[in-house]
């Protein structure tokens, strides 16, 4: 490079910094427009697939310091976060005072994020560090190797914990909590920072809203178009046509306070889903028409988002059967993208209807032979069932909410 072009190209530098902090000096900001914080945030994810559009808003206070370790899948969480002076990052460390939240924790989705069947079904054919990225936050890349992980786990490594106590609860050298203490510090065994963020939608954003993968190597950059897992997003969207009364967090329906995760996937009895099946013959005059009629309705109480949500394979299906066990009827409860386009094909998953946490579906269908039975099934790999079922034990694959006759 030319001498003169050196002083040349840092006058220019100059220039452009001092342009950008007039930009943000505080005469400029008495005529610009104010923003909120989702604004805010809006702004920085628009900066493309770098590290700004996750972590810069833990900076501006808009996510609060947890949310500093989730990156969509990106990278798991850093190990310098994690440090802790007088706790280790094993889950086994709480349990002396917080015995009920870790048994909770332990038997839920979140305790086996990585030893549950179907993921670790998923991870030993895919091998990629994407998946551990969020299954196995505490996977440490520097040392170990995805495809070793996948052929050979060791349940009992850190890892394996999946997203354990500190994935969540420490940053920086402090345990955060959601909880303010602030004047009853007293009550506390160890000091707790409180970050409200905790409770908020983008926290759970960290895990549960990114887009289909352009590519995975040498790191994870998401393409800007469809979600491939969109449930935070539904369920915002659906929140602005809520009265103030029924506004709530993802935290309000799904986890209780000792980090019990709920969920719809429960039994008929609940109140959760409401099922209504009605058979009819109808007496026609030929014998070649459709005789029986099936009416059927569907109800999900207490929905803030589409259902199912989140991994494209779940599906909920209604079935049918005569008495000889053939499928006669079948509707699914789904959203199907073509990946290699990224285009919707369908989308017939529930949806809450606006100013509601109420989601409705009826239809009625036409039937040559009289239905015996119905059921009604969450199929987790649902697209692919077919080809995985041998390899799973009964009940893995498929949770069955309703199985009786068609009249209920």
């Amino acid at each position: 490079m030319s001498p003169w072009r050196i002083p040349l190209l840092s006058l220019v530098i100059l220039a452009l910094s001092t342009g950008i902090l007039l930009l943000a000096s505080p005469a400029r900001q008495t005529v610009a427009p104010r923003l909120s914080g989702a604004q805010i945030y809006g702004k920085i994810q628009g900066l493309g697939p770098g590290c700004a559009g996750c972590h810069l808003s833990v900076k501006l206070g808009l996510d609060g310091p947890a949310a500093s370790g989730l990156s969509k899948g990106i990278h798991p969480v850093r190990k310098k976060l994690l440090e802790h002076p007088f706790f280790e990052l094993d889950s086994r460390e709480c349990t002396g005072c917080h015995t009920k939240v870790h048994k909770s924790w332990n038997d839920s989705a979140h305790g086996q994020s990585f030893s549950n069947p179907i993921f670790q079904h998923a991870f030993k054919r895919d091998k990629k560090a994407w998946c551990l990225n969020c299954h196995a936050p505490l996977w440490e890349p520097d040392s170990m190797d995805p495809e070793q992980i996948a052929r050979d786990p060791d349940f009992r490594a850190l890892y394996a914990q999946g997203i354990n106590c500190a994935t969540c609860h420490i940053r920086n050298g402090a345990i955060v909590g959601p909880t303010n203490f602030s004047g009853r510090e007293e009550e506390l065994f160890h000091p707790v920072t409180y970050d409200p963020g905790l409770g908020r939608e983008t926290f759970c954003a960290g895990c549960h809203q990114f887009n289909f993968v352009d590519k995975l190597e040498p790191f994870v950059v998401y393409a800007n178009d469809m979600a491939m897992q969109n449930t935070v997003a539904e369920f915002t969207e659906h929140r602005k046509t809520l009265p103030s009364n029924l506004k709530k967090q993802c935290v309000d329906c799904h986890f209780s306070p000792e980090h019990q995760l709920k969920t719809a996937i429960q039994t008929s009895s609940t109140p959760e889903i409401e099922l209504t099946l009605k058979l009819e013959r109808l007496y026609q005059k030929t014998e070649k028409t459709n005789n029986y009629r099936l009416t059927w309705s569907i109800q999900m109480n207490n929905l803030g988002h589409h259902y199912p949500t989140g991994d494209l394979f779940r599906i909920l299906t209604l079935y049918a059967y005569d008495s000889s066990g053939n499928e006669v009827y079948r509707y699914d409860f789904r959203k199907e993208v073509r990946v290699i386009d990224r285009a919707l094909v369908r989308d017939t998953t529930l949806k809450p209807e606006a100013g509601s946490m109420i989601a409705r579906r009826n239809s009625e269908v036409f039937l040559s032979v009289p239905a015996k039975r119905c059921e009604l099934v969450y199929r987790l790999q649902g697209s692919i069932e077919p080809k995985i079922h041998s390899e799973f034990e009964t009940g893995v694959l498929r949770k069955t909410l309703y199985s009786g006759p068609c009249k209920k």
